[in-house]
């Protein structure tokens, strides 16, 4: 399990070097595939073996694995599963973005890449040397007062 978890890394960072946004996409369906696998009531159910069958044949192949695809699969197999489903992609797409910008990226081109919009980011000001009225900004965005 933790050989999909480094294949996830692997391909997120040769993302962020070609700024590739389809190994964006493989790396976040690899890291779905890593929490989703971490669940007991999917390991048990033979169609999640048959999926995960499939998945790898068609990474074999290269076909386009997506994260969407991992959801659908999910959705088809456990409904109740399918929501945590996609809010592992969301929020993987957020930090794959914020990972991307550890890695060089502008905080623009990490957001186009992840599939999310620039403003989900933490303003790099947050992370050090923003002046005051930029912080107060973000925070009252961040806690829903406006924009």
């Amino acid at each position: 399990m933790l050989e999909i978890k480094r294949v996830s890394n692997y391909a997120l960072e040769k993302a962020a070097l070609a700024e590739d946004s389809q190994m964006v996409e493989l790396s976040l369906s690899a890291f779905a595939l890593y929490k989703l696998a971490s669940k007991q009531q999917l390991l048990e159910n033979s169609q999640w073996q048959a999926f995960t069958a499939l998945l790898a044949s068609e990474l074999e192949h290269a076909d386009n694995v997506f994260p969407e695809r991992v959801v659908d699969g999910v959705s088809d197999i456990d409904d109740s599963m399918a929501s945590y489903a996609r809010d592992v992609v969301q929020a993987e797409r957020v930090s794959h973005a914020e990972r991307m910008r550890g890695l060089g990226l502008s905080a623009g081109k990490a957001a186009a890449l992840a599939g999310i919009e620039r403003d989900m980011l933490v303003p790099c000001a947050v992370r050090g040397g923003q002046d005051v009225a930029e912080r107060y900004g973000f925070t009252k965005r961040l806690l829903g007062g406006g924009p």
